[in-house]
């Protein structure tokens, strides 16, 4: 269709003016020189056998790689003096959790242990490289004390996406974080779209169909208990017909013992 090369050209430049943006981060500050309101580690013992066997599958312990921790994030302090920076810079933050978690511009997103408490702890969320330039949109957040110890983890979900004048791309991104020891879990992505604008397209001459509008793949991310189930892939057109995304394969993930258990099933 006519239309898909005006769109995609584009979407090429808007692609190229966002990552142009995304590279004009907030200026570093000082580091402050209040303490961390971090949670201490946990001191007790932890088990190093498996998780109990659930609905006849037994837990297979995964290697840490790059989806899977837990592995270090890099953390910052902010106290006062920054929080008041990044207000003047990025506006008033989105409070997710009251007293205690907040997210700025959808890309800073900040932790302290007790509404008492001056200074944050600001978390580096991680995505897909090819999904790291897009501009940021709305961010959900669920404390769950997956591995049943210390203070709860959290499992966040990220929405990004990139526009041009035809169309764009959207997509939302897994991030579970062991907020005590500062350390990523779990990262996948849960769902990838493309969207055509029909406005744009009559303007061109051309009409879509409703299936051509949106196109692309998705999945869900539940908990249940200590478990994180994340599903198969289906198309976002039709639910009953399966597709692929980047990242962990559907199934069970189980935190136990600082290490990370999968079993498959729905």
């Amino acid at each position: 269709m006519k239309y898909r090369a005006l769109c995609a050209a584009a979407l090429l430049s808007a692609c190229g003016q966002t990552a142009e943006r995304a590279t004009n981060k907030a200026p570093e500050s000082p580091a402050a020189t209040v303490a961390a309101p971090a949670p201490a580690p946990p001191t007790d013992t932890f088990p190093s056998t498996l998780p109990p066997t659930a609905a006849g599958q037994p837990w297979q312990l995964l290697p840490m790689g790059e989806r899977v921790g837990p592995r270090p994030l890099a953390v910052e302090t902010v106290g006062a003096t920054e929080l008041r920076n990044m207000r003047e810079k990025l506006g008033e933050p989105t409070e997710l959790v009251k007293g205690r978690w907040l997210a700025f511009d959808d890309q800073y997103l900040l932790y302290r242990a007790s509404p008492r408490d001056t200074a944050w702890l600001s978390f580096e969320l991680t995505f897909d490289d090819d999904k790291a330039s897009g501009e940021r949109g709305d961010i959900t957040l669920a404390e769950v004390n997956l591995d049943g110890r210390g203070a709860p983890e959290a499992v966040v979900e990220i929405h990004s996406e990139v526009n041009g004048s035809g169309g764009g791309s959207r997509w939302r991104t897994l991030n579970v974080i062991d907020v005590a020891r500062q350390q990523l879990l779990l990262h996948t992505t849960l769902a990838d779209f493309t969207e055509a604008f029909p406005d744009y397209a009559l303007l061109h001459g051309d009409t879509l169909a409703p299936e051509e509008i949106t196109e692309g793949c998705e999945r869900t991310v539940q908990v249940r208990g200590r478990e994180v189930l994340i599903s198969g892939g289906y198309d976002v057109n039709d639910t009953g017909k399966r597709c692929q995304l980047p990242g962990l394969r559907a199934g069970h993930y189980r935190y136990h013992g600082r290490r990370l258990y999968y079993r498959p099933g729905r």
